[in-house]
């Protein structure tokens, strides 16, 4: 069996339109500048990250508000609803510290999701001209087992001038030892398995989410240029283009986990990058 086609993660147009120049701009505006805020984009609601948990959902409503939600140990009050651009910076001011602070105090559920929110901000919001974007946490689903930990898109820094199409990229995280490490092959081939047969419909949705991204000044760290450039490019769906990257955060170079051998055997080993990524100081990964 394999993964269904999730639903179009897009924000409709009145909902993209009142983050720009609406009600909700005071919160878009919170987002772009507060370096503890990602925004993840999905199925006419936008989630707003703080070191990997949910800060607040924000969803229309049928009486032309928005509510913002949370979990009630963030915020004891869960929900309101707001319909104008004055109520959103007075929460802006007054209620985010107060969960952002409640988050660092009781959201501990393992480094793995901090790391995946600080992969993202490196790479779509500072100016370091990677070679990867992300485009969504939480991307896909492998058979009701779990979930790619973040999907992107390649787009090499010396390729940018060009007109080629950017790959999708399926990114795993793993932090220390563990998350399964001992496993990421089998993982990362159960993916492409699955990608062979949803691949035109997925890559369809990501192009979307991308360029709405984009045009919600998501991925400020790439030039303005690329920021326009990035809404006109298609993306591949050929699976011979697709990439897969293993992001090894803080992983003991002692340990013998990883198999190595069994990630070269896979028939598209050659699309996989391996990162050691982290702040662990192990004199074996000293380059000097």
């Amino acid at each position: 069996m394999t993964i269904a086609v999730r639903p179009p993660r897009i924000l409709d147009k009145a909902f993209e339109d009142d983050l720009l120049a609406g009600p909700l701009k005071p919160f878009l505006d919170l987002i772009q500048r507060d370096r503890d805020l990602i925004a993840e984009i999905r199925s006419d609601l936008l989630d707003v990250y703080c070191k990997g948990q949910r800060l607040i959902s924000i969803r229309p409503t049928r009486q032309g508000s928005y509510r913002f939600e949370s979990h009630e140990k963030f915020w004891p009050q869960r929900g309101l609803k707001f319909s104008n651009a004055e109520s959103v910076a007075s929460f802006c001011r007054d209620n985010v510290p107060f969960i952002k602070q409640r988050i660092a105090e009781h959201g501990a559920r393992g480094l793995e999701i901090e790391f995946e929110q600080l992969l993202v901000r490196a790479n779509n919001l500072e100016t370091l001209n990677t070679d990867y974007i992300a485009v969504d946490r939480q991307g896909i689903s492998e058979e009701g087992r779990g979930r790619t930990d973040v999907v992107g898109v390649y787009w090499p820094g010396n390729r940018r001038g060009s007109g080629d199409r950017l790959a999708p990229a399926l990114i795993e995280v793993k932090y220390g030892l563990k998350g399964g490490i001992e496993d990421v092959a089998d993982q990362i081939g159960r993916y492409f398995e699955d990608m062979r047969t949803i691949l035109p419909a997925f890559v369809g949705q990501l192009e979307k989410q991308l360029r709405q991204k984009a045009r919600l000044g998501l991925l400020s760290g790439l030039s303005e240029g690329a920021q326009k450039k990035i809404q006109r490019l298609t993306i591949s769906d050929r699976i011979e283009d697709v990439r897969a990257v293993i992001a090894l955060i803080d992983y003991n170079p002692r340990a013998a986990r990883l198999n190595l051998e069994k990630l070269r055997a896979l028939p598209f080993a050659g699309q996989i990058d391996l990162f050691h990524l982290g702040l662990g100081l192990w004199r074996a990964n000293s380059t000097f």
